[in-house]
C-alpha cells in the first residue's frame, strides 16, 4: 500500500472515522459532566540511608544496599497491615468528634461517617477521654469476627475508610536523595491531611519497630552469653583462690622457684658441713692419739663434758636459727637478736670451757714432747667443730626431708594449678569474646536506631486547590482513541481483504492476463468524468480483442469471441452490449449472439444484428458455429466479428465442440468476490478445452484503482488537492496539474 492508497482509504471511509471519535468524545463529555472534584496533599521525609551520619561516621556510599533499604521501606507502605492500621486509626480519630473539627473532617464527610455506624455501636466503641482506648476498641472489635460493621467497612470500598482507599496514597523516592515523597488524593481536604499524617506516623513507627527488632534479638543473645561466661569465669576464679587456700600457695611459680635455690643452697650447706665433719674428726682422732690416758681422762670428765652438751645446744640452736625454716613467721629483728644472743652464749661457753681444761692440765709437754696447752686448744676447737658440724648436719637432714615433703606436695599442685589457670583462661577469652560482641551488638544497635529514625520535613498540609481535572484530556484521548482503533480496523480489513478488487490482484489471482477492466457505476455527482472513462476502457478492451485476432482477420466467417464467466451477475451482458457499440462505431459488422435467460436487458441489445439462442438440448448438442447461424437463418460471411455470451460456466454446461469454435475468450469477473479453487477447477477445464489464451476483463473496479491501466484520472481538483497527491507521490518538483 503506498501513500496515496492510504490517503485515499482515509477519504473513502473519512464519515466513519470522523463519526466514531465523535460519538465516542461526545459519550465520554456526558460521562464525565458530574465530575467529582479531589484535592491532593503530600509529606516529604529524611531517610539518610544513603548519606545519613552513623555512630561509626558517614555511611558509604552503597547503590545496592541504599536501593534494597528504600525497597524495605516502600514495601512496608504497601503492607496491607500498615493500611489496615491508618484506616483503624482514622476511624478512631473520627469517633472522637462530637462535631465537625476541619483539622480532621468536614461536616459533610463527619455526617456521613455518623451514618455508617449505629449510634450504640459508636457510644460502645469511643472513650471521650482516651484516644488510644477508642483506638484498642475499634481494633478488638474488628477482630471478634468477620461480619461486623468495622471488619465489612475496613473491606468496603468506602472512598475514606477502607483499605483500597488507603491504597491510594503512593510514596516514592525523590530522584536519588535520600527523601521519599507521599501523596494522597481525597474528596475531602479535611481528610485528605488528617490520614496522610496518621499514615506517616504508622510507616515510620512500623519502619523504626522492624529495624530495633533486628537487633534487639541479637543484643539479648549476646547479654546471655556474656553473663554465663561471666559465671563461668567466676568459678574459675574461685576455684583457683579455694585451691590456693587450701595448699597454703601465694604465687606458686615463685614459692617453687624459691624452694629450688633453697634446695641448693641446702644441699651445698650440707656436703660443706660433712666436709668440715670429717675435717674435724680426722684432725680429733689425730690429737686423741697423741694425748695420754690422763688427758683423755680429764677430757672425758663431768664437767668439761657438761659445759661441751651446753656448747652443743646453744650450736644447735645456731644452726636452727641460721637455716631459717621457710615456713617461720618469727620476726627478722627478733630472730637476730636471739641470734647475737645464742652466738654471744656459745663464745663465753667456749671461753669456760677453755678455762676449764687450762685449769686442769698443766703440764706443758705431751708424751710426744709437744705443749699439752696446745694440743689441748685444738682438741677444744675440734671438738666444738664436731659438735657444730653435727648440730649443723642434724639440722640440714631434718630440713632437706622437709624439703622432700614439699616436693612432693608441691609437684602434683602444679599440674592442677596449670588446669585451673588454663581453665580461667579459656572463660577470660571467651569472657571477653562475648563482651565485644555485645558492644559491637549494642553499636549496631544504636547505628539501625539512628538510621531508624525517618524525619518528617515537609509535613502533609491542607490543600484548598482541586486537583487538575484530566476530564478535557480523555475526551480528547478518547476522540483519539478512537480515531487510531477505527482507522486500525479499516486498515485491517484493507489487508484482510481477499476480494479481487484491483486489476493486478485480478492478474496475480487468476494466472490471467487483462484485456482491460470496467469501473463501478457511481450515481452520486462526482468531480470524475465518467464519461471519458468508460469510453476509454471499452475502447482498450476493443482494441484488446482486434489484436488478438488480428492475425485470423482473413478468415472465413466472422471472428468468435466468447465473453464468460464462472458465476452469474459477473456483468458479461453489459460488457458486451458496450463492447458491441464501440466495435460497430468503429465500422465492424458485428453480430451478438447470447443466450434467452429471461434477461430483458437482452432483448434491448436485440433491435438488430443480435442472436438469442436457448439453453437447452439443442444449444448443448451444437458442434460448430456454423449449425447455430443456420439454425437462425443467419449469413455468418456478413460479420466481421461475433461476440458470444456463454452462461456462466460453474452454473451450465456447454458443448465442447462448439467452444473449440472460438478464436477468443474474455473472462469477466467482478471486483468484488473471491476466486477460489471452484473457479480456478472450472477456468481450467475450459482452457484445457479452446486453443487459444483467454484473458480477462475485471468489472466494478473502483475508479481510483483505474490508473495503473488508464493513467491519471480526469477529475477536478483544486490546488491544495493537487499538491498533498504530488506530495504523497513524493514528486516534489513536479509543476504538472492534474
Amino acid at each position: 500500500m503506498t501513500l496515496v492508497d492510504f490517503i485515499r482509504l482515509i477519504l473513502n471511509n473519512l464519515k466513519i472515522l470522523i463519526a466514531v471519535p465523535v460519538v465516542l468524545s461526545t459519550t465520554i463529555f456526558l460521562l464525565t459532566r458530574n465530575e467529582i472534584k479531589t484535592y491532593t496533599s503530600s509529606t516529604t521525609i529524611y531517610t539518610g540511608f544513603a548519606s545519613g551520619y552513623t555512630i561509626e561516621g558517614n555511611n558509604k556510599a552503597d547503590f545496592f544496599n541504599t536501593a534494597m533499604a528504600f525497597d524495605n521501606l516502600l514495601n512496608i507502605t504497601k503492607s496491607r497491615e500498615t493500611r489496615e492500621e491508618v484506616a483503624i486509626r482514622l476511624i478512631a480519630n473520627h469517633l472522637m468528634l462530637d462535631e465537625p473539627d476541619p483539622r480532621y473532617v468536614s461536616p459533610k464527610s463527619f455526617f456521613e461517617f455518623q451514618n455508617l455506624l449505629s449510634p450504640e455501636l459508636r457510644e460502645k466503641l469511643r472513650d471521650p477521654k482516651s484516644y488510644e482506648k477508642t483506638l484498642t476498641n475499634v481494633l478488638n472489635y474488628k477482630i471478634q469476627s468477620d461480619s461486623n460493621a468495622i471488619f465489612h467497612l475496613l473491606n468496603s470500598i468506602h472512598k475514606f475508610y477502607s483499605i483500597d482507599a488507603i491504597t491510594k496514597v503512593s510514596i516514592s523516592r525523590v530522584g536519588n536523595s535520600d527523601l521519599v515523597k507521599a501523596d494522597y488524593t481525597s474528596e475531602d481536604q479535611s481528610i485528605c491531611k488528617n490520614t496522610l499524617e496518621i499514615f506517616t506516623e504508622v510507616f515510620i513507627n512500623k519502619y523504626r519497630k522492624l529495624k530495633e527488632a533486628e537487633t534487639g534479638t541479637v543484643v539479648n543473645y549476646f547479654k546471655t552469653q556474656t553473663a554465663l561466661a561471666h559465671d563461668r569465669l567466676d568459678a574459675a576464679e574461685r576455684a583457683l583462690l579455694k585451691f590456693r587456700k587450701d595448699n597454703n600457695i601465694i604465687n606458686y611459680y615463685e614459692q617453687t622457684r624459691f624452694i629450688s635455690a633453697e634446695k641448693e643452697k641446702l644441699d651445698k650447706e650440707y656436703n660443706d658441713q660433712e666436709i668440715a665433719l670429717a675435717a674435724a674428726q680426722a684432725s680429733m682422732n689425730s690429737i686423741n692419739a697423741k694425748l695420754g690416758e690422763r688427758e683423755r681422762f680429764i677430757l672425758n670428765s663431768q664437767e668439761v663434758l657438761q659445759k661441751r652438751n651446753e656448747l652443743s645446744d646453744i650450736v644447735s640452736n645456731i644452726a636452727i636459727r641460721e637455716i631459717n625454716p621457710i615456713d617461720t613467721i618469727t620476726p627478722a629483728i627478733r630472730k637476730n637478736f636471739e641470734l647475737r644472743r645464742l652466738k654471744d652464749q656459745a663464745q663465753n661457753t667456749k671461753k669456760a670451757l677453755q678455762g676449764i681444761v687450762n685449769d686442769l692440765y698443766r703440764q706443758t709437754n705431751s708424751t710426744s714432747g709437744l705443749p699439752v696447752e696446745g694440743l689441748l686448744e685444738r682438741w677444744i676447737n675440734n671438738a666444738i667443730g664436731i659438735d657444730e658440724s653435727n648440730a649443723t648436719m642434724q639440722v640440714l637432714r631434718k630440713r632437706k626431708k622437709e624439703f622432700a615433703d614439699i616436693y612432693s606436695r608441691m609437684a602434683p599442685l602444679g599440674a592442677e594449678l596449670k588446669r585451673i589457670e588454663r581453665e580461667i583462661e579459656v572463660s577470660e577469652q571467651e569472657y571477653l569474646s562475648m563482651v565485644h560482641s555485645l558492644n559491637q551488638s549494642k553499636l549496631k544497635q544504636q547505628n539501625i536506631e539512628l538510621s531508624s529514625n525517618l524525619k518528617v520535613i515537609d509535613a502533609p498540609f491542607y490543600p484548598t486547590k482541586t486537583k487538575a481535572s484530566a476530564r478535557m484530556i480523555i475526551v480528547i484521548v478518547g476522540g483519539f482513541g478512537g480515531f487510531v482503533f477505527t482507522l486500525g480496523i479499516v486498515v485491517a480489513m484493507e489487508f484482510l481483504d481477499s476480494t479481487i478488487k484491483y486489476p493486478s490482484r485480478a492478474e496475480d489471482q487468476t494466472g490471467l492476463k487483462l484485456a482491460g477492466a470496467y469501473p463501478k457505476i457511481n450515481n452520486r455527482k462526482s468531480a470524475v468524468d465518467f464519461e471519458y472513462v468508460n469510453n476509454r476502457l471499452i475502447e482498450q478492451i476493443s482494441q484488446s480483442i482486434k489484436l488478438e485476432t488480428y492475425d485470423i482477420r482473413s478468415k472465413n466467417g466472422p471472428i468468435n469471441v466468447a465473453v464468460i464467466s464462472n458465476r452469474r451477475g459477473e456483468g458479461k451482458t453489459t460488457l458486451s452490449s458496450f463492447i458491441v457499440e464501440k466495435l460497430r462505431n468503429r465500422n465492424h459488422k458485428v453480430l451478438y449472439v447470447g443466450p434467452n435467460l429471461g434477461d430483458v436487458s437482452i432483448k434491448e441489445l436485440c433491435e438488430n444484428d443480435c442472436l438469442i439462442y436457448e439453453v437447452d438440448q439443442s444449444f448443448y448438442e451444437l458442434t460448430s458455429t456454423e449449425k447455430l447461424y443456420r439454425s437462425h437463418k443467419i449469413r455468418s460471411n456478413a460479420y466481421d466479428l461475433a461476440i458470444f455470451e456463454i452462461p456462466a460456466l460453474l452454473h451450465f454446461d456447454y458443448p465442447i465442440d462448439f467452444i473449440k469454435n472460438m478464436d477468443q475468450s474474455l473472462m469477466v469477473l467482478r471486483s468484488n468476490r473471491k476466486w477460489n479453487h471452484a473457479d480456478t477447477t472450472t477456468f481450467e477445464t475450459y482452457n484445457d478445452i479452446v486453443d487459444h489464451t483467454p484473458k480477462a476483463i475485471l468489472n466494478g473496479v473502483k475508479i481510483e484503482s483505474l490508473e495503473s491501466i488508464i493513467g491519471e484520472i480526469p477529475k477536478r481538483r483544486g490546488w491544495l488537492r493537487r499538491t498533498v497527491k504530488r506530495w504523497a507521490k513524493f514528486e516534489f518538483r513536479s509543476r504538472k496539474h492534474f
